[in-house]
């Protein structure tokens, strides 16, 4: 994954179409973050002026200049776009995959909904056209291959929090891919965390000793839609017990949740996206609660 990007006052006036002056006023009153070099010079990070952008009402007049592409302003259709990326996944055009995900940020999404609404049912489409025999299995491979490095994409525009915002992410063995775990790790970060990626297929003991030394103020596990064992759920129930102990609020993020499962969770809740997983921290993760950690 490539460094955070950053760009002078005069670069980011010129992307949002703001003149120098304003911008450089929106700083000095918190408006919009920055940053100084060892000289003294102002540098604002990019995720930081694409969501001031959205937030004020700015268009992007050179997206350019934010590594997004240019000529990509107009009306978002999501159907079109899920189209286009399963297209392009299947055939594994890997120019074509970013260029669909980026003009959609150019054009005003959220890294949130672009998890939610775009790649993660691009992808199911992908998996559907596999289970019904219609992409050999190396092309279903070299899709999440593509899809896993996108999300990896747009990480370089979210805006990872300090120290005192952390979310641990995990996936435990055999209940989640890699794309179902790389969505939940950028949908931490856009969501303000500062995310301990665990990686996948840990033992549950591996979790629980991250937990007890860590103490985040979230742990997030990611499942994919394939189907639920007994040993799954007890796995998950280990896990959620381990959480309760220790004062962690535990969310389980991915769709085909066994119901029966959900009923022996007591202790975690099981959520379908990104956003409802926006919604769980904004009610049950307050903020004051994060700043303790």
């Amino acid at each position: 994954m490539k460094a955070e990007r950053y760009l002078s006052p005069k670069q980011a006036a010129e992307a949002i179409g703001a003149s120098e002056s304003s911008l450089k006023r929106w700083c000095d009153k918190g408006l919009l973050s920055m940053t100084k070099t060892a000289g003294g010079h102002r540098r604002i990070p990019v995720a930081e002026l694409l969501e001031f952008s959205r937030a004020h009402g700015h268009q992007l007049t050179r997206p350019e200049l934010l590594g997004l592409p240019r000529g990509t302003a107009g009306p978002r259709d999501y159907q079109e776009a899920v189209r286009a990326l399963a297209n392009a996944l299947q055939h594994g055009h890997g120019g074509a995959v970013e260029q669909i995900a980026l003009s959609l940020l150019a054009a005003g999404t959220t890294v949130i909904d672009a998890c939610d609404r775009l790649i993660a049912p691009a992808v199911a489409a992908v998996r559907d056209a596999r289970s019904r025999g219609e992409l050999p299995l190396f092309c279903e491979r070299r899709a999440l291959a593509l899809a896993d490095g996108l999300v990896h994409r747009l990480s370089q525009f979210t805006a990872e929090a300090t120290k005192g915002h952390r979310a641990l992410c995990s996936g435990i063995r055999d209940a989640a891919d890699s794309t179902a775990l790389n969505l939940l790790w950028v949908g931490l970060r856009a969501l303000g965390f500062q995310v301990e990626h665990l990686g996948n297929h840990n033992a549950v003991d591996t979790v629980c000793v991250a937990l007890a030394e860590l103490r985040p103020s979230i742990v997030a596990v990611a499942s994919d839609g394939s189907p639920w064992s007994e040993r799954r759920t007890d796995r998950f129930v280990r896990l959620a017990d381990c959480a309760a102990r220790l004062a962690v609020p535990m969310v389980i993020v991915g769709n085909g949740i066994d119901p029966n499962a959900r009923v022996r969770l007591r202790y975690a809740t099981c959520i379908h996206s990104l956003s409802e997983l926006s919604s769980f921290v904004d009610t049950v993760v307050s903020k004051s609660h994060r700043l303790m950690h």
